[in-house]
């Protein structure tokens, strides 16, 4: 299924040209039809607020949904690690409507315009090494040693722009739950469809959005979850990682390197508008919870009380495979990518940065290098040593003591010795 049109404009184009941003800070950045006055609706899940817009029911067939459940690239942050992997803000955003909750055709269109909206993937490149300090309480005392991690860099790359096409190619599909897809389906816990088996093959047709909508809203249960997910698939993860690391072990780097690969705005959860569902999502009393413990009980209790409705996915290909196992790419492949950004990330990698950066930044880190070399030949015939000379003086946060400690480390290594970002004892 291609990319559904807003409701209310099917005479338009798709609203969303590609490398545009449509979030928090100007939902509007896309060419629809003008907007009415605005009025303030909450995103739930960061407390923040979005602009909408609603068409008046008599001078258009259908509303016009603009709430998107996409958030600003501003906000999408690493939050730390959990469950074994990193965690960024925004991943799930919460929405409500009480439209939703019995009408089945303003849920599908809903489900249909937000599904339209891209999730934003991201790379994330962390290197961190250990520096011990010894010291004495007095002269009398035995040496005592401290240690702490120290970040040596905290790169957050969008990949966004490379999952929507710049020719307007509808390559977003939305899929609803195959039968013998084990999640959830207006119940507590995941199961499969009734009367199926994981290991026998089911004729029977699945679901599609239309029928999952009018299930949902026929539930009689007050607390209730639809969840659209937003899923980027095609993308080598396994190959982008290697490359990566190659790129800038090869550069000295000695210390730990983790690369993952989160994903922002990957669902939304259409809440019912039920006066417990707006309690769970109020922060002042999410905090009460929190400080006194309450959450103990209260989590359990909502978990099995909620229906959730885990049915429906948008697919974003970053590339896809034919039926003779040749892969077309949305954009370009991941060899592409790393050939062209590949040695942007190695600079800003030596130039100790912490950030988030898009494509033009990193266009930006070429262009800025490729000067500087332009200039600087003279310096040194070793090219890793010019390496680290662009590190320590162009872009980016950079502690320049421990540069020049780098650079010192890297020129005067004897085979596989030295590098830098090492665990050090002081």
């Amino acid at each position: 299924m291609g990319r559904p049109l807003p409701p209310g404009n099917e005479d338009h184009a798709d609203p969303s040209p590609p490398g545009i941003e449509t979030g928090l800070d100007d939902p509007y950045t896309d060419a629809l039809v003008a907007p009415p006055a605005y009025e303030e609706v909450s995103l739930l899940n960061h407390g923040s607020s979005i602009r909408a817009s609603r068409h008046d029911a008599e001078n258009s067939r259908m509303p016009l949904f603009l709430l998107t459940g996409t958030t600003s690239r501003d906000l999408h942050n690493p939050k730390g690690r959990y469950l074994g992997r990193t965690s960024i803000a925004c991943e799930v955003n919460a929405v409500q409507d009480e439209r939703s909750d019995s009408d089945p055709d303003f849920l599908k269109q809903w489900v249909e315009y937000m599904a339209a909206r891209p999730p934003a993937p991201y790379i994330h490149v962390i290197g961190r090494h250990n520096e011990t300090r010894r010291y004495k309480v007095s002269d009398d005392d035995e040496d005592k040693e401290t240690t702490e991690e120290v970040t040596d860099f905290r790169i957050l790359i969008g990949m966004q722009n490379y999952v929507c096409p710049d020719s307007g190619l509808d390559a977003m599909e939305l899929v609803t739950i195959e039968n013998d897809e084990k999640t959830y389906r207006g119940t507590a816990l995941k199961r499969t469809a009734p009367r199926t088996k994981p290991d026998l093959e089911v004729n029977r047709i699945k679901p599609g959005l239309n029928e999952w909508c009018h299930r949902y809203c026929a539930s009689s249960s007050g607390v209730r979850v639809f969840r659209l997910t937003r899923m980027v698939t095609g993308m080598d993860e396994d190959l982008l990682s290697s490359r990566l690391e190659g790129l800038i072990r090869g550069t000295g780097y000695r210390g730990r390197l983790s690369i993952e690969f989160p994903v922002a705005d990957r669902a939304v959860d259409i809440l019912s508008t039920s006066a417990l569902n707006r309690w769970r999502t109020t922060t002042w009393i999410r905090w009460v919870f929190y400080l006194t413990f309450l959450w103990i009980f209260s989590w359990p209790i909502l978990h099995f009380i909620t229906k959730k409705y885990h049915v429906v996915r948008a697919e974003w290909p970053f590339s896809r495979t034919d039926d003779q196992g040749r892969k077309k790419y949305t954009t370009i492949s991941e060899e592409q990518w790393i050939a062209r950004f590949g040695p942007a990330v190695q600079r800003l990698c030596l130039d100790r940065y912490e950030g988030t950066t898009w494509e033009h930044h990193l266009i930006q880190v070429l262009r800025r290098d490729s000067d500087f070399y332009s200039s600087q030949v003279e310096i040194s015939d070793r090219p890793g040593l010019i390496n680290l000379a662009v590190g320590a003086s162009q872009g980016g946060p950079v502690d320049s003591l421990s540069q020049m400690s780098n650079i010192i480390h890297f020129a005067s290594r004897s085979g596989d010795q030295g590098g830098w970002g090492f665990d050090r004892t002081r």
